[in-house]
């Protein structure tokens, strides 16, 4: 079957892609409030909107680097064959990868915390 190796069915990944998924729902929340309060036109509103910009871009980086940390560890399953008496090694017919997304989320961090310093200077 699989060859030796530390790809497992571990709770590692299960609980890392939880974590990163509170952390980036939270993140989007912020950055969702940030704009809510920011269009108000008020010292006090652009203050509270500012708090949300640098929590959301927070909760963003932690969330985008352990989306990124899991993707690259279990890319890993690529490059297994499946070892049969028959016909030797054939490919395991998985292919991980990680698509726009990761690129996407480390946009919307850069953007969100872009947007800290006109809500700061207003």
């Amino acid at each position: 079957m699989l060859p030796d190796s530390d790809f497992t069915n571990s709770k590692y990944t299960g609980q890392s892609t939880k974590a990163a998924y509170w952390m980036i729902l939270l993140g989007t929340i912020c950055a969702a409030l940030a704009l809510v309060t920011g269009i108000l036109k008020n010292n006090y509103t652009f203050c509270v909107s500012t708090l949300f910009a640098v929590a959301g871009s927070l909760l963003l980086l932690i969330g985008a680097s352990i989306w990124t940390v899991v993707v690259n560890k279990t890319q890993i399953i690529n490059d297994f064959p499946l070892t049969t008496r028959s016909a030797g090694e054939i490919p395991l017919g998985i292919t991980m990868s990680s698509g726009p997304a990761i690129p996407l989320l480390w946009g919307a961090f850069a953007a969100l915390l872009l947007s800290v310093v006109p809500y700061m200077i207003s």
